[in-house]
């Protein structure tokens, strides 16, 4: 087996169980990254004789990543399945995302489609984000964050990696499978939230898509002007409305939360799931 699957685990002790009974068949190829937890993430790992490597600081999930790529090129691994520790991806997928790799370079997760039930808060920004991309690419996607995903280890993306700023990778790999017109399949999975937690949108979130993609394009036509209009309007803590794929958007900031909540007209989201690639 060539493909590693690399998990970056921080303070998930509680949540963690199910993910490692369920991983136990594809414990000799999983590598786990402790960044940093403060409660008892690294015991519960280590206690299941999984591999983990170990972080005293908190550097979040791209150095994580970054470390877990690394080990497996070192160790001869040339492909690599990316998980969420908490929770929020199913193991059951995972047969599925590795057999994709022999025909494809990228294979990810897409959370978003006419037959999974997902929070409006979620897929609304999610959505978004998505025609933002649909339109610098004139394609049509409806997740492109999403964090399942599975890829052939290169030293391109080892190098993007490294060089990401925390949750921009979320984005980063995504467009750079567009950017250098790699082979792409999506598999439709689970949207699976937590119903005791709040789930907005942060700042840094939005603000790390703006980056990423300022990056790769020094000039994206009107979709240029579009988000610089956003980056101001976060940037002052303001509400914001943006219209992107023919949808009106609206962002309401919540101060007590440092979070904006995104509305958009449900039957629009509707119709644009309902006509997903």
């Amino acid at each position: 087996m060539s493909t590693a699957i690399i998990i970056p685990a921080y303070n998930v002790s509680t949540k963690i169980d199910q993910l490692l009974f369920a991983l136990l068949p594809h414990r000799q190829h999983t590598i786990f990254i402790d960044d940093g937890s403060t409660d008892d993430t690294f015991e519960k790992i280590s206690n299941m004789d999984f591999f983990v490597l170990r972080s005293t600081d908190n550097c979040g999930i791209a150095d994580a990543i970054f470390k877990g790529l690394t080990y497996a090129e070192g160790a001869g691994y040339s492909k690599a399945v990316l998980m969420d520790s908490d929770g929020q991806h199913s193991p059951k997928h995972l047969i599925e995302f590795i057999s994709y790799l022999n025909d494809y370079d990228f294979v990810f997760g897409n959370r978003f489609h006419k037959s999974a039930f997902s929070p409006s808060t979620k897929l609304n920004a999610n959505i978004f984000a998505a025609t933002v991309v649909n339109e610098i690419f004139n394609t049509k996607f409806t997740d492109i964050a999403c964090g399942y995903k599975a890829f052939r280890i290169t030293k391109r993306i080892i190098e993007a990696v490294r060089k990401s700023n925390g949750y921009e990778l979320v984005f980063e790999l995504f467009l750079l499978a567009l950017i250098q017109k790699r082979t792409i399949k999506f598999i439709d999975i689970e949207a699976i939230y937590p119903l005791d937690e709040f789930l907005g949108t942060r700042p840094t979130e939005i603000l790390a898509f703006i980056n990423v993609l300022g990056r790769y394009f020094s000039d994206y036509g009107e979709v240029r002007e579009k988000l610089l209009s956003i980056k101001e309007s976060i940037d002052k803590c303001n509400d914001f409305i943006c219209i992107s794929g023919g949808m009106q958007f609206y962002a309401y900031f919540l101060k007590e939360k440092n979070a904006y909540i995104f509305q958009a007209d449900p039957k629009s989201i509707h119709l644009y799931l309902r006509d997903e690639m």
